[in-house]
């Protein structure tokens, strides 16, 4: 049986630093995509009467397929 040893201050800060990252691309996507959206809902109701949320569903479907692969 094997104890497990704490991580390391470098690799705790490590682990943080890569944490934090993370963090801030997933920020900067949330920041991109929120006027994408909006403007893909204008669009949809500007521009279409029989399916007015046609550029929205491909808008969410693209920025979920970005947080599950």
């Amino acid at each position: 049986m094997t104890k497990d040893y704490p991580p390391t201050r470098g690799q705790l800060l490590r682990q943080v630093l890569v944490f934090q990252f993370k963090l801030a691309m997933d920020g900067i996507r949330d920041v991109l995509l929120s006027p994408i959206s909006v403007i893909a809902a204008l669009a949809g109701i500007l521009t279409s009467h029989t399916d007015p949320s046609r550029y929205f569903r491909r808008d969410s479907y693209w920025a979920t397929g970005l947080t599950s692969g």
